[in-house]
């Protein structure tokens, strides 16, 4: 405490800190932090950003917006502010800058909490006093975040060249001013069978670290052209703009899983090819609903498919028809086929 005095940290907040049992990460709060010496107003003024931009981009981020006149912001936040008022004078359209911090809000939410996780893993030790954990939780904000920013910076360069890379705009697209909307796309769901009986039977940390497994496996399967969209608890969604890579990741997942051994549950997929629209990293529309339903009826350690999406898939796989059969939510009947590679 006394350290933290002498750094400037308040005896109040050090008072704070003590009845909320976080003294060990006051330390990293301070190392990440910055004296507050902007208003919204004056951050607004030197960035040359409209005001009410900049306090919807602050909670388009998820950040805490606070009276215009409070002096709450940092040579950060005025940084950030320019960056974003370059963009605004380019004539980037303003609604679809803030859909783009929102996605990274998300984002950048996750991968904090996937690092804090890290960091308590490998610090937080039987034994360690108080005053080394909150050293190392400070040296690891001052220094070893610092790092991570240029690995950040090398994903995003690396994502958005396979995203060029696949990415048609035609030259008729051009002529018309649009930009891609709904597209064919492979879409593929796949998830973990009688996931709810399991979380009846297993402790919450045994279900999360199953979840968490399925994921993993997602990722190491879905290489570019497929990418892994997101997993919902017990489902990943996977797209392609090859249905024969899509058929052959889920393929690939479905095998890594029975190689995981007895301990990992079965798995069942759905796989569907047709328009669907791409919005900030995810999908949408008939096509991802269809593929939802299809996974639902598939039978455990099989892939599901349409008729649309065998025809696009080539000789990847071997389709087998079982029947037509009706999906809640999909009106009619729908033929589907078990694809066995």
């Amino acid at each position: 405490m006394d350290r933290l005095f002498d750094a400037g940290i308040s005896l109040e907040a050090l008072r704070e800190a003590v009845e909320q049992d976080r003294l060990v990460v006051l330390p990293a709060e301070h190392a990440l932090g910055e004296e507050t010496r902007y208003t919204a107003a004056e951050i607004s003024e030197r960035a040359g950003l409209p005001l009410d931009f900049f306090q919807s981009m602050l909670r388009a981020a998820g950040i805490v917006v606070v009276a215009a006149g409070e002096r709450a912001y940092g040579e950060g936040d005025l940084e950030a502010a320019r960056i974003m008022a370059g963009f605004y004078d380019r004539g980037l359209a303003p609604e679809g800058m803030l859909e783009v911090v929102r996605v990274l809000g998300r984002s950048m939410a996750q991968v904090a909490d996937a690092m804090g996780e890290l960091f308590g893993q490998t610090f937080i030790k039987a034994g360690v006093t108080e005053e080394e954990l909150g050293l190392t939780n400070a040296e690891a904000a001052s220094e070893m975040l610092p790092r991570a920013t240029p690995f950040i910076e090398y994903l995003l360069k690396r994502q958005m060249r396979e995203r060029l890379r696949h990415q048609a705009v035609s030259q008729a697209m051009l002529e018309a001013g649009q930009v891609p909307g709904a597209r064919e796309i492979a879409v593929a769901f796949a998830d973990i069978v009688s996931f709810t009986d399991l979380g009846e039977r297993l402790a919450a940390e045994e279900v999360g670290g199953i979840a968490g497994r399925l994921g993993e496996l997602a990722a190491e399967c879905a290489a570019p052209p497929v990418r892994l969209v997101k997993t919902i608890g017990d489902a990943a969604m996977l797209v392609s703009p090859e249905p024969g890579s899509l058929v052959a990741a889920v393929f690939d997942l479905l095998a890594a899983t029975h190689e995981a051994g007895e301990a990992f549950p079965r798995l069942r997929a759905g796989a569907v090819w047709g328009p669907a629209l791409g919005r900030s990293g995810d999908w949408y529309g008939h096509t991802v609903n269809v593929t939802r339903r299809v996974t639902d009826v598939a039978e455990p350690d099989t892939v599901y498919a349409t008729e649309e999406l065998c025809e696009a898939v080539g000789e990847v796989c071997t389709p087998t028809s079982v029947g037509k059969r009706r999906l809640r939510g999909v009106e009619g009947e729908i033929e589907l086929f078990r694809v066995d590679p």
